[in-house]
Formats: C-alpha cells, sequence, structure tokens
C-alpha cells in the first residue's frame, strides 16, 4: 500500500525487513496474523552508523505514540499547523497510534508501567 511504501522509505526499511507475522494477542486470547517490522530491526535502523538515518528513524518512532514535529521533538507552531491542521479525519487515530496498540494487544505488561 501507499502508506507502506512511505513507511518503508521513512525508515530505511528493505522488502525483506517487512512481512507476515503470527503473533500471540493477549488481549484477545489467540494467534493473529499481523503484517509488520520487528523490534529488533528498528534497533537496527536506530544503531547505524550513519547519524541522520538513526535520528530519521528514531523521531519517526517518537511521533508514533505522541503528536511531535517532523525531528520527534516538541512541535513548533509551523509544525503544528503543517502536520496537524485539517488532518484529523476518522482515519487519523486508528493510524497514528497503530503501533502502540500493537504493543499493548502483544505485552499487557505495558500497561502496568
Amino acid at each position: 500500500s501507499e502508506a507502506t511504501s512511505r513507511l518503508m522509505s521513512r525508515l530505511g526499511l528493505k522488502s525483506e525487513n517487512i512481512c507476515w507475522y503470527t503473533v500471540f494477542n493477549q488481549r484477545e486470547w489467540e494467534f493473529k496474523e499481523i503484517f509488520g517490522v520487528t523490534n529488533t530491526t528498528l534497533v537496527d535502523l536506530m544503531s547505524v552508523k550513519q547519524r541522520d538515518k538513526a535520528q530519521n528513524v528514531e523521531s519517526t518512532l517518537r511521533c508514533a505514540f505522541q503528536f511531535l514535529g517532523t525531528s520527534g521533538d516538541t512541535p513548533t507552531t509551523a509544525d503544528k499547523s503543517a502536520l496537524f491542521r485539517g488532518n484529523f479525519t476518522p482515519n487519523f487515530y486508528p493510524q497514528r497510534f497503530v503501533m502502540k496498540d500493537s504493543i499493548y494487544e502483544q505485552r499487557l505488561e505495558v500497561l502496568a508501567i
């Protein structure tokens, strides 16, 4: 899909890094097939020697969990205008927090932190 292509480009993922996995959903108490990338791959991407690529991955991951600017820092007024204004559609929240929801489904203990 277009969203997958954009994410792969932004994170520097190769097609072999993103595929189908079988995971156990602790909330629904069943195994599910999900399309995604492993934590190990993300950690590897953040530890590359090219600091600008590693920072790009880190800022993208930070933005998946809270409203931040493109650099992964507190959003400026310009960031708020460019990134958020007019983008609050019915699909906004489900798409924005898909990583957080996946963590909650697979690791319930995270909710206790």
